[in-house]
């Protein structure tokens, strides 16, 4: 109960705060004791309704461009193996 499932099968734990038969109050209460329960519930509008963020302000002001998935996992790869020396 308070579990819903995505496209992707994932389980997303955090919508029990919506649609949880537990009270707000309550919530406010464990979250005096529980920082993990504060830190759901401060961000749970994030898993109430589709959450979009838009970077054209930011690529348009400093001219930025996503960095390809290639060429993170490149240079991911390419860090981790030096380090591992």
């Amino acid at each position: 109960m308070g579990y819903r499932k995505t496209k992707t099968n994932t389980i997303h734990p955090i919508t029990f705060l919506s649609d949880s038969s537990v009270p707000k109050v309550m919530w406010n209460l464990l979250g005096l004791f529980n920082p993990l329960l504060k830190a759901l519930k401060e961000t749970a509008y994030q898993f109430q309704r589709p959450y979009i963020l838009d970077d054209s302000a930011a690529r348009k002001t400093f001219g930025m461009q996503p960095t390809e998935w290639k060429q993170i996992l490149k240079e991911v790869v390419a860090e981790t193996r030096a380090s591992d020396l």
